[in-house]
């Protein structure tokens, strides 16, 4: 994968679960990588996320919380992973 990849993970694993929002996984990702494409960040980030769930007992808030984190809107409906 790549650095921003790398770099969203270690976000996800190391923030408390209230810190965590689809804005500031994309707030951090613009700080590392500002002219990334709207698309790759969005690749990036529905990877990072599936790739840091496992690491969570399904009862613990660490995984509700990036469970619930949307990874596309299209027209105002949020996407979750299911």
């Amino acid at each position: 994968m790549t650095a921003l990849y790398d770099f969203i993970c270690n976000f996800l694993r190391i923030a408390l679960p209230e810190h965590i929002t689809a804005f500031s996984v994309i707030y951090q990702a613009m700080n590392e990588e500002p002219w990334i494409v709207k698309e790759n960040l969005r690749q990036i980030f529905h990877q990072a996320i599936t790739s840091v769930i496992p690491s969570y007992a399904s009862n613990s808030e660490k995984y509700q919380k990036l469970m619930s984190l949307p990874l596309k809107t299209y027209g105002g409906i949020s996407l979750r992973i299911v």
